[in-house]
């Protein structure tokens, strides 16, 4: 997988480099989607990281480790493929290190976990330059086990620097939406689990888009009307207009 994360990040690192990568617009649809985390959005993890802001970019005040985190504000189950960050890093004795992670609160209980992911340091590199923190790919869920326990989690970008020569501009995100996998058991009679639209259906009803015709069915095979697409889009958007 890392090779083809590599090859779609080409032209996405040649506009990290010159400073000119925008923020994308979060549009629907499985397309792969590119957001940008401004320096602005990091804050400190602890009060006593300190840091000086200057054009854009955030820079320790001492040469000790310091801390930054933003969170990856993503729609739920979307897949993560890479974080790159935008630094600058001209201390060749000290490294950047980013990673991803989530921090998880258990469900029931006091419990609490951290898991890493995606640990890069930025070795080799001096001056300005990109750091991507790449593996395989990332499944963005505000639900499910941390470390082996039932919580309610969020996603982080962590950023360690270490010197008043180690600076960020940003971090640009490249992800894309996917559809919820198939359930184990069918919703509608007449589409049964080895349907090739199984999942695809099930998504729309699991998302309340759709309830079937009735009956227990979703008659696949009924030509949709004006008046049943306009409740589909209605729904699958959300759609709300104040009086």
């Amino acid at each position: 997988m890392k090779k083809p994360i590599l090859l779609i990040l080409s032209p996405l690192i040649a506009l990290a480099v010159d400073g000119s990568a925008a923020v994308a617009e979060s549009a629907y649809g499985p397309q792969l989607q590119q957001t940008m985390i401004p320096a602005a959005a990091f804050r400190p993890a602890s009060s006593t990281d300190l840091s000086s802001w200057t054009n854009g970019t955030i820079t320790p005040t001492s040469n000790t480790e310091t801390v930054f985190i933003a969170p990856l504000d993503l729609p739920n189950g979307a897949l993560l493929y890479s974080v790159t960050l935008l630094i600058v890093d001209t201390d060749p004795a000290s490294d950047i290190k980013g990673s991803v992670f989530r921090f998880g609160q258990a469900v029931s209980g006091t419990q609490t976990c951290t898991q890493f992911y995606w640990v890069r340091t930025s070795t080799g590199i001096l001056g300005r330059d990109v750091l991507v923190l790449a593996d395989q790919p990332l499944t963005i869920q505000s639900r499910g086990e941390c470390n082996s326990i039932d919580s309610e989690t969020q996603f982080f970008v962590r950023v360690n620097l270490n010197s008043t020569n180690h600076s960020l501009s940003g971090a640009v995100l490249l992800w894309r939406r996917q559809v919820s996998p198939a359930p184990a058991s069918a919703t509608f009679d007449d589409v049964p689990t080895s349907d090739p639209f199984f999942q695809a259906i099930e998504a729309l009803a699991a998302s309340g888009i759709t309830s079937g015709c009735g009956g227990g069915n979703f008659c696949p095979n009924e030509v949709v009307t004006r008046n049943q697409m306009a409740k589909f889009l209605a729904n699958a958007l959300g759609l709300h207009f104040p009086d």
